[in-house]
């Protein structure tokens, strides 16, 4: 504008007028200011104008125009698009991309929905927004209208379209991390937690056996010959015996039944004396002397023998006539010896005998079920 003459639009193409009152005194004149669709969209618009004196003298300012939303009396309901997981919920904000009006919302129902989406899902409004759970197992895409409602009871209905997409399960596989354990020679029943530095990933451990030997029991024998077993909190009992060095395998399964293979490692420390006598359970075993368990027992016998030497030895199972049922050839090392024995034989008292060139390690009495 230039002396109350339009000389061109606004920066964004809006249309400007003078209202002069129908005189020549410009000092009382105004803009009549239009904004175009791009002014409207962007929220602000600007134009100059001059004004010049007598003498010619002529000075410009610029005026910028923020442009509000229009005014209305009705509710605008925009659709709305979602996307959730199946056999899940998802909370949908539906009101971010509406407006009530001029009359505002209503006092009570402002918001409602129906308690079904067009393909069997549930919605219902939560705290303001609408919540909503797809049919079960269901993969796809849903839908369903909502209502919205002004102070003056007029409304509008939107539609929300929802895409459910599939459950992606990751069976996630145990991680065995092999183990370094020193012990102490002659030591007796060491609690090795071979599970502190292992993994069963997503899917967690087996509810019935995470923790067997390789062999799948929860009793076995090291390479070095020793007897090994799965405690009942998940740890490995050991005895080295005499053994300088030794090592197992033991595996962890996870709930999907995916299991991995971890290695143990032993080392002994410096060598010890034989005790004259070591405890297993509730019962004391002196040196040269051996305990068999269970007892009675079905047929499996596990013989723990503290020695004092190195050697060979027979074990020899015989009924009360002196009959020899069952016999085997031991190796001996000094210190605590495990072995296991599984015998058919009838129910009955039968009697078990270890014996070596060197020592005579007595008779135990066995009862077979």
């Amino acid at each position: 504008m230039t002396n109350g003459t339009l000389t061109s639009a606004s920066t964004k193409g809006s249309a400007i007028s003078i209202d002069n009152k129908n005189t020549l005194d410009t000092t009382d004149d105004e803009f009549n200011y239009t904004p175009s669709a791009l002014a409207a969209t962007d929220g602000t618009d600007t134009f100059s104008y001059t004004i010049t004196d007598a003498s010619g003298d002529a000075s410009t300012a610029t005026v910028t125009v923020t442009i509000g939303p229009a005014a209305t009396d009705v509710p605008v309901a925009l659709d709305d698009t979602e996307t959730v997981v199946e056999d899940t919920t998802v909370s949908i904000d539906v009101l971010d991309n509406d407006v009530y009006g001029d009359d505002g919302a209503a006092l009570v129902d402002a918001l409602t929905v129906g308690a079904t989406s067009d393909l069997g899902g549930t919605t219902s409004v939560v705290a303001g927004e609408i919540e909503y759970t797809p049919a079960l197992n269901f993969v796809g895409t849903d839908t369903f209208e909502y209502t919205i409602e002004d102070g003056n009871g007029d409304t509008a209905t939107a539609t929300v379209t929802v895409t459910v997409t599939a459950e992606v399960i990751v069976n996630g596989t145990p991680t065995a991390v092999d183990d370094n354990v020193s012990v102490v020679r002659f030591s007796v029943s060491n609690s090795i937690d071979v599970l502190s530095n292992d993994s069963f990933g997503s899917d967690g451990p087996s509810l019935t056996h995470p923790l067997t030997l390789s062999n799948g029991r929860s009793t076995g024998v090291s390479s070095g010959g020793r007897f090994i077993s799965v405690n009942g909190n998940n740890t490995i009992s050991y005895s080295p015996g005499s053994l300088m060095s030794d090592s197992f395998e033991y595996t962890i399964t996870d709930k999907n039944g995916d299991a991995t293979t971890g290695t143990v490692y032993i080392t002994t420390t410096a060598n010890r004396e034989v005790p004259n006598s070591v405890t297993i359970g509730d019962t004391e075993i002196f040196v040269d002397n051996f305990l068999s368990y269970p007892n009675p027992s079905e047929g499996n016998v596990n013989t723990t023998l503290l020695s004092s030497v190195n050697t060979k030895a027979t074990m020899v199972l015989f009924d009360a006539t002196g009959k020899v049922v069952s016999s085997s050839i031991l190796e001996l090392q000094e210190g605590l010896n495990q072995f296991d024995f599984n015998f058919k034989v009838k129910a009955g008292l039968l009697f078990m005998k270890i014996v070596s060139a060197e020592k005579d390690f007595g008779t135990s009495k066995v009862v077979f079920k």
